[in-house]
């Protein structure tokens, strides 16, 4: 169960490696359980707690990536000075007014209706 914990933390972004690990870890959970005579509900809770974990742990080191990306070459946190660009604003009218979305079904740039 360690290694896949450990598989979660390493390819939290890998989702067939996580599917592979998680299967191993089934198997692995399977086989102890056979072996010790456990009954199907407590290796139905073993393998509970080996998904929480390693959830957990991709969760973790999801976060950790985040904030790696947020700071700069030297450690200190990038800073936003608070200008708004022409793009900036721009992205975000779109947004607001179409979801993202440019243009129609039609191919028609969309506008609002005050646009018009």
């Amino acid at each position: 169960m360690n290694i896949a914990e450990l598989d979660a933390g390493r390819y939290w972004d890998n989702h067939g490696a996580l599917k592979i690990s998680e299967a191993k870890a089934f198997d692995a959970i399977d086989t102890y359980a056979d072996i010790s005579g456990w009954s199907p509900e407590q290796t139905a809770a073993m393998k509970q707690e080996m998904q929480q974990k390693m959830a957990k742990n991709a969760t973790l080191s999801n976060i950790a990536s985040r904030t790696q990306s947020m700071m700069n070459a030297d450690g200190t946190l990038n800073a936003y000075d608070g200008t708004i660009d022409a793009d900036q604003l721009t992205t975000a009218m779109i947004w607001q007014e179409s979801k993202g979305s440019q243009l129609d079904a039609n191919g028609k740039p969309l506008t609002s209706k005050k646009g018009q």
